[in-house]
């Protein structure tokens, strides 16, 4: 699993905040997941995701 590749298929499947960290959670521990690996790629795929949205999250303040 790579985090770019999990970032591009958010992005393809119209990356919404809460679903896209759902569906991020589901893979990552899942019932049959490695989550010693796993986890680093979860941290770099949230990383990602708030590089991506960096700029909509300070607009919000």
């Amino acid at each position: 699993m790579d985090s770019r590749t999990l970032l591009n298929q958010a992005k393809a499947d119209g990356f919404s905040g809460n679903s896209t960290f759902k569906q991020m959670l589901e893979v990552v521990g899942g019932k049959n997941a490695d989550l010693e690996n796993n986890i680093d790629v979860a941290a770099l795929f949230l990383d990602l995701v708030f590089q991506e949205t960096k700029q909509a999250h300070l607009l919000d303040r």
